[in-house]
């Protein structure tokens, strides 16, 4: 019997008065990639955050099969001072990965080209790749990612389909 990388089960919450998810459940099996599609408001990036643990469920039980979540969740979490290398050694020393997955994960998402620029310079499409890339150095099992694509350019967008890529090259 395969093992559940994530289980929702009977997950509600609420802010204040609103009710923003009520009896959620879903299941995601190890290698499978699964997209939530609704509209803006529905709940879908409320639903990272509790996954994730940023918010607690009023109910409900979650989960997950790994160490940690990696998670890009509306906007990047970056120092804006620290230049690209910066920000990416520092979040590497933080999850404690290699400087090799660093170096391929730098690679992967294009900011090898930007190592020296200061991430609060960074366009909008090179700051979620920052983002996408300390998903990636935080967890090589599990990652959210909400609306991953806004703000890349076409060949950004490209290269989120190449994420199977990266997963083989950690395994």
């Amino acid at each position: 019997m395969v093992r559940m990388m994530l289980n929702v089960s009977n997950v509600s919450f609420r802010y204040g008065k609103h009710k923003i998810l009520e009896d959620i459940m879903l299941k995601i099996q190890p290698g499978e990639i699964v997209g939530l599609i609704g509209e803006n408001g529905a709940g879908k990036s409320t639903l990272m955050k509790v996954i994730c643990g940023l918010r607690q469920p009023d109910v409900g039980n979650i989960q997950c099969n790994c160490d940690r979540i990696g998670a890009l969740i509306e906007e990047p979490a970056v120092y804006p001072q620290m230049t690209v290398e910066g920000n990416m050694e520092f979040f590497r020393k933080l999850y404690g990965t290699t400087r090799q997955e660093k170096e391929e994960i730098m690679k992967l998402t294009g900011l090898d080209k930007f190592p020296k620029e200061k991430a609060g310079r960074l366009s909008v499409g090179m700051k979620k790749r920052l983002g996408l890339a300390i998903a990636l150095l935080s967890s090589d099992k599990f990652i959210l990612l909400d609306e991953p694509t806004s703000g890349l350019d076409p060949s950004g967008t490209v290269s989120y389909t190449h994420l199977r890529a990266h997963e083989t090259l950690r395994h």
